[in-house]
């Protein structure tokens, strides 16, 4: 037992514990969590830089979650909107109308709430050295020069203002520039830590007053004298705001000359990314952003200052329609700043290296669920992964995931939000963290605890539930393991994928099309399958992955093959039955006798099959068919495609009789319940439906193939006696549901006839029977 891990087993348990006993609200509970992983941090312990790594990544998760979830769970903003404000008091400055602006928008709320956790990240900052003076060597430098009446150094700056070496491509003194470099790296860092009064304290004491005034061009104006008494009264936050003119009355136009400085390729690049901090621009951020959370931070930042500008220009009011009279300084579309904060997850995955790397981190992959506002994905996502994790992280690590994520389940049912915590895939999470708890010695006290935090139905149902809410699109090894995973789980492989499979199919078999409709309309084999086909037809997968399961899979497959042979999907109903076992049929068990579906089910696949035999001549025939060379490609490539035209033609002819002559889906249903009678009249709908469609294809093929070989023609004329045929009147198929489609098919053996009178003409005689083998 690694009892490394034991005092943290025991402290999130005591946490939950507390909350049980009522000496916790549910909304302390994860900064109590965030608290415990400092306490592992702060240990005197050393700890390797994986394991540090996660426990703080779990502490910001922890972070994260206490920061949301007390801005989604507080009460509405009750105060007066920005249109309330302005249409009082036209002339209320920015400040307090960007503080409505944020209150009374969510989605800006939670923005400034995301960067406000993003600043509070604990991050090294190694900060300058205080130096007295501005550019002191280059001064000594330019004063020698001036003393000995000597010209200024070659290369150097000849004076000492803030642009000089991009005004005049001159260049500092070494000790200056290299003075320089770390100070607006700390510039920059500061700004990033959400530190801006220690940027401003390092530059006014390092003797740079003119950077501190120009970092603080982008506080909003703000004027106190034009709050009136009546916006103080309706819960304005006026105690938030500064007590004396204060901020920008030019802000945007800052902001346009920051966004300038910042594409400028003369400056560092930690100051082109200060000043793209500060005015919302992306680009010029990206490049000094090193890790994750840089990158998140750097999009934030810009999609925050983007939002604000939007919204102070949609509301308006005196102070910004001035800014625009007196200069175009709004830049609201700055390239590259994504849309919302699914663009921004997007963006950072694919940045390379080290950063999309960490973006499938487990914690960062936790972060941007929970963001986006969604936990129940979350939890279903990691709940799927864990069969294949114990192969790629450690026993340690995996511990401490499932530990995260069974504690994050229990704090959203504590909070009541059921409708973020899958059932199935929460119960499976905790289970598993149990199974650690016992594999890891832990006391019986502190297994019944978690184990009493599973739902009422924790077996079977359970862990079907769970496999029902993975992600269609896993992989079929993935799907595999994580029904294999039953046995150890001690649940009945059976059972589990039976009742996994009726969840996916019970909405689709209460849909099932009114047989009382008109003719469906049919696709063909090229039609790409939607997701929902994938759905179903996967859903099948869990029923073949053993032996003892093929019998359900037998009759769950001719289920939705109704289905969808009912909706006309032929499609879907290929690609169902080609994906199954090949073996299905043959490894079906013995019965016992008088069971309902002990012969009838194996017949109606075998009928499946059949049907899709035949449906596959006809795609080859017409294949062939379209491919008819023309007579400039010589006279042996065309014997060459009449003759496998012929051979063709005879397959689909025979097929097709063999298959209209079978007595194809004329199964006798033993049982007399209602499921029974409706799989009868699904049966007898899908004759209605195909019968009458094979009819017409080989009409066809034998009416077109009339060219290559004339004795076909004569077939055409002959197929009408074998729907008319009493033995198996399939004429009756053509009469469903007050629909009669045999005018159409009589209109095409009309023209069939017509064509034989027609060959008449040149001295043949329609009538002679075909010759024998023809």
């Amino acid at each position: 037992m690694d009892t490394r891990l034991d005092s943290e087993f025991s402290s999130f348990a005591e946490i939950l514990q507390h909350l049980r006993t009522g000496g916790a609200d549910a909304l302390e509970l994860p900064a109590l969590f965030a608290r415990a992983c400092d306490a592992k941090l702060d240990e005197p312990e050393d700890l390797a830089d994986v394991e540090r790594e996660a426990w703080e990544l779990e502490r910001n998760t922890w972070t994260l979650v206490q920061a949301l979830y007390e801005e989604r769970l507080s009460e509405d903003y009750d105060g007066p909107t920005p249109d309330q404000m302005l249409a009082e008091n036209p002339y209320a400055p920015p400040l307090a109308i960007v503080q409505s602006l944020i209150a009374s928008d969510k989605s800006l709320t939670e923005l400034n709430t995301i960067r406000h956790w993003l600043h509070s990240i604990p991050t090294p900052v190694y900060p300058v050295e205080v130096r007295k003076g501005f550019h002191t060597y280059t001064k000594n430098r330019l004063k020698h020069a001036a003393r000995s009446g000597q010209a200024p150094p070659r290369g150097l700056v000849g004076t000492l203002d803030p642009d000089a070496t991009v005004r005049t491509g001159g260049r500092l003194d070494a000790d200056d520039a290299a003075y320089d470099k770390p100070f607006l790296r700390t510039l920059y860092e500061y700004v990033r830590l959400g530190r801006m009064d220690l940027a401003l304290d390092v530059c006014r004491t390092s003797d740079q007053s003119w950077r501190a005034a120009t970092l603080r061009g982008g506080q909003l104006w703000n004027d106190p004298s034009l709050i009136n008494d009546d916006e103080a009264a309706m819960d304005l936050s006026t105690s938030d705001l500064p007590s004396s003119t204060s901020g920008n009355p030019s802000r945007q136009l800052w902001k346009s000359m920051c966004r300038k400085l910042s594409t400028n390729p003369n400056l560092d690049p930690y100051e082109r990314a200060l000043y793209g901090a500060l005015s919302g621009a992306l680009a010029p951020v990206l490049p000094v952003c090193a890790t994750w959370e840089d990158h998140l931070w750097a999009r934030v930042n810009a999609l925050m200052e983007r939002r604000v500008d939007e919204s102070l220009h949609d509301v308006g009011g005196w102070w910004i329609e001035r800014e625009l009279e007196r200069a175009n300084a709004l830049a609201l579309d700055e390239p590259g700043v994504p849309e919302g904060l699914e663009a921004v997850f997007e963006q950072i995955r694919k940045v390379d290296g080290a950063v999309g790397a960490a973006a499938q981190n487990p914690y960062h992959v936790a972060q941007q669920d929970l963001i986006l506002s969604r936990p129940a994905h979350l939890i279903s996502f990691f709940a799927a992964q864990l069969p294949s994790l114990p192969s790629s992280v450690s026993p340690e690590l995996l511990a401490q995931l499932l530990r995260f994520f069974s504690h994050l389940i229990l704090f959203l049912r504590a909070l009541g939000r059921d409708e973020d915590v899958p059932s199935g895939s929460a119960d499976v999470i905790i289970e598993a963290y149990v199974r650690t708890l016992e594999l890891r010695g832990e006391s019986r006290e502190l297994v019944a605890l978690y184990a009493g935090c599973l739902g009422e139905d924790a077996g079977g149902e359970s862990y079907a539930r769970f496999l029902h809410s993975l992600d269609p699109q896993l992989d079929i090894d993935t799907r595999r393991a994580a029904l294999l995973q039953t046995s150890e789980h001690g649940l009945d492989l059976a059972r589990v994928a039976s009742r996994t499979v009726e969840l996916t199919l019970a909405d689709t078999f209460m849909s099932m099309p009114d047989f009382g409709q008109t003719a469906v309309s049919l696709t063909d084999f090229s039609t790409a399958l939607s997701q929902r086909e994938v759905v179903l037809i996967r859903s099948l997968e869990w029923l073949t992955f053993a032996k003892e399961t093929y019998p359900d899979a037998l009759g769950q497959t001719n289920g939705l093959m109704r289905f969808f042979l009912s909706s006309g999907k032929i499609h879907a109903s290929s690609s169902l039955l080609f994906s199954l076992p090949g073996d299905l049929l043959s490894a079906q068990p013995p019965r016992p006798a008088g069971t309902e579906d002990e012969s009838d089910q194996a017949m109606e696949y075998a009928h499946y099959r059949a049907f899709f035999d035949v449906l596959q001549l006809h795609s080859q025939w017409s294949e062939l068919w379209s491919r008819q060379p023309s007579e400039a490609r010589g006279a042996a490539e065309m014997h060459s495609w009449v003759t496998a035209v012929r051979e063709s033609t005879k397959q689909v002819y025979k097929a097709s009789l063999d298959l209209l002559q079978s007595e194809w889906l004329k199964i006798e249903i033993v049982s007399d319940t209602l499921d029974g009678e409706r799989r009868a009249a699904e049966l007898a709908r899908i004759r209605q439906i195909y019968i009458p469609e094979l009819v017409h294809r080989l009409h066809h093929v034998l009416f077109a193939a009339r060219t290559v070989e004339p004795s076909h023609l004569q077939h055409a004329l002959e197929l009408p006696n074998v729907v008319a045929d009493e033995r198996h009147k399939l004429y009756t198929e053509f009469l469903s549901q007050g629909q009669n489609s045999l005018p159409a098919y009589l209109d095409l053996v009309r023209a069939a006839a017509l064509a034989c009178l027609d060959e008449a003409k040149g001295g043949r005689d329609p009538f002679q029977a075909p010759a024998a083998g023809a």
